[in-house]
């Protein structure tokens, strides 16, 4: 609700696009069907990354200490720490992680549109998981919204599978 504060007409964003004299770019942004569907993407993956970086930090913290200082005497940076030592040896659970969170993204999102948007303007912000939610429940058509759950469940295992096959460890 904080962010419904934040993208309504006269909310913060468009207070603080006015104080820097950016009034042409202020709009309602939940109202406008250009914009409403990448607000609440954004408020959606806002809301997911506080608990995945607690997480991922959690992970990161196990790394061996004495990987990173076998590293810091052969003159590894930050950087070549990070992405070429640290990173492989956790990277199993980083896509662990990633498909937790687009899987989280792709089924919850009914319940963030519907507090926001409702689906609309029109249809701009409806997602497959609305969708389910409204057939089900709001004009009681069973038979599509189970249609539409399973191509949800079709679209969640491919992208399953290329999370998987994009982040997949080389032996």
């Amino acid at each position: 609700m904080v962010f419904y504060g934040v993208f309504s007409p006269t909310g913060g964003l468009n207070g603080l696009l006015d104080a820097l004299g950016l009034t042409d770019v202020s709009t309602a942004w939940l109202a406008n069907p250009s914009t409403a569907l990448g607000a609440i993407i954004f408020i959606d993956l806002w809301s997911g990354i506080g608990w995945t970086a607690v997480l991922f930090s959690a992970r990161l913290a196990s790394v061996p200490h004495e990987v990173l200082e076998a590293a810091d005497l052969d003159g590894a940076g930050r950087t070549r720490k990070m992405w070429q030592i640290a990173f492989p040896m956790v990277k199993d659970y980083f896509a662990t992680l990633t498909m937790l969170q687009f899987l989280w993204t792709l089924f919850t999102s009914a319940a963030l549109i519907l507090l926001l948007t409702n689906g609309g303007p029109g249809t701009s912000s409806t997602t497959l998981s609305y969708l389910v939610y409204a057939k089900a429940f709001s004009q009681r058509d069973l038979g599509y919204s189970q249609a539409v759950g399973l191509i949800l469940l079709v679209v969640g295992v491919a992208g399953m599978l290329l999370i998987r096959r994009v982040l997949r460890s080389k032996i």
